[in-house]
């Protein structure tokens, strides 16, 4: 079971569309400084984990460091991986010897692809 431990959360961007059903998946910054889902594959531009279910223009509450939950993209994802984003928000980790830019990093696996623990931190270029 996906635990979290709240730590750093910002809850003061609104969020441009409906995120309602992206809760725990990583999220991006505007270039207007608004949320929005992330579409840009582990890339340096996540700003963290979206924690609430905001509708448009309501406040979005993003996790940028602590413990979280995090949607999985695949069950290949395992204690200790490096994660960074799918175009859909959902963690994904890069194959061994690759480098990109990650934001999590794996404290529980998910059985399925469901919800992973993950230690949240500002997304930094890892290779793995």
């Amino acid at each position: 079971m996906a635990i979290e431990i709240p730590g750093k959360v910002i809850g003061i961007f609104n969020a441009t569309a409906d995120l309602s059903a992206l809760q725990f998946t990583f999220v991006s910054l505007t270039t207007l400084g608004g949320i929005t889902g992330t579409t840009v594959v582990t890339a340096g531009r996540i700003l963290g984990i979206l924690q609430n279910t905001p509708t448009s223009n309501q406040a979005a509450e993003v996790m940028y460091d602590g413990v979280s939950k995090l949607v999985a993209a695949t069950t290949a994802i395992v204690v200790g991986d490096y994660v960074g984003s799918t175009a859909g928000g959902r963690a994904v980790t890069s194959a061994s010897g690759t480098s990109g830019y990650k934001a999590a990093r794996v404290l529980q696996a998910a059985l399925t692809t469901g919800l992973l623990t993950v230690q949240v931190f500002p997304p930094q270029q890892v290779t793995i």
